[in-house]
């Protein structure tokens, strides 16, 4: 019997079956030394990762007459960057001249979370100038402190000292993903003075609610005393303003001129 003879006398879709059958039994074969390392069926589904907010901005406004504005920018996990505009009204001279410092600000913040505690170091810088004298103000800030997270409400408190001899408390609550609202008191050591501190945020992180809201007026009040003298040694609680006084530029004196 021939090779036509056998197909003929055997139903077409049996060999058809049985072909496919011999597929299968092959396909399971190979692979068998791979399912039986790997339990396809419990592995778990690729979670997607999720992406991490980059920029932020915050605004702030303090019971000591300071105003910002500003963006963070993070760098990673642990790092983030800010930079923005700084107003402090109302500061004076060691006998009360007054003027008002209208500048910028750049902050690196360096953050560790353990469990439920956020803990934070800040480097802050400042430049400007006052708007009525022109003096110039430069002045570095370094702070720190640490923050509990009460995950369920949304809610944080915070602690934290800075090097302008300041300390600072208050709550933070988060707003939907990224938005929240801090709100704080903060004791100026050095100086005796109490102030207080609310700031809106949208991602932007710990370093401008410690070294910005709590020692920005006291930094800019040093400075702006200290080059004030420079400027005007003359000076004085009677001559506040500084200005030569008659004896100081020769005017002094009742110059008759003299006569023959």
């Amino acid at each position: 019997m021939n090779l036509e003879q056998i197909i003929k006398s055997h139903n077409t879709k049996k060999i058809t079956l049985s072909i496919s059958a011999a597929a299968s039994l092959v396909t399971s074969l190979s692979a068998a030394p791979v399912n039986s390392l790997i339990d396809v069926e419990n592995i778990a589904p690729v979670k997607k990762q999720e992406k991490i907010q980059k920029y932020g901005v915050n605004f702030i406004a303090t019971t000591d007459d300071v105003l910002g504005a500003g963006a963070s920018y993070t760098i990673s996990d642990n790092f983030k960057l800010g930079l923005g505009y700084l107003q402090v009204d109302d500061i004076e001279s060691n006998f009360g001249v007054k003027d008002k410092f209208q500048g910028g600000y750049a902050t690196l913040e360096a953050k560790a979370n353990i469990s439920n505690l956020e803990l934070f170091l800040d480097a802050t810088t400042i430049n400007g100038e006052t708007k009525t004298e022109k003096i110039e103000v430069k002045e570095n800030i370094f702070g720190g402190g640490v923050k509990y997270k009460f995950k369920d409400l949304g809610l944080k408190t915070f602690l934290g000292a800075t090097s302008e001899e300041s300390v600072y408390t208050g709550i933070e609550k988060d707003f939907g993903k990224n938005w929240s609202l801090t709100l704080g008191v903060n004791r100026d050591t050095k100086n005796d003075n109490s102030s207080g501190f609310a700031s809106i945020a949208y991602n932007f992180g710990s370093g401008f609610a410690s070294n910005i809201t709590s020692s920005v007026k006291n930094a800019v009040q040093n400075e702006y005393k200290k080059e004030f003298t420079k400027k005007y040694p003359n000076e004085s609680r009677d001559n506040p303003t500084g200005n030569p006084t008659p004896e100081d530029d020769g005017s002094s004196g009742s110059g008759n001129g003299g006569g023959i």
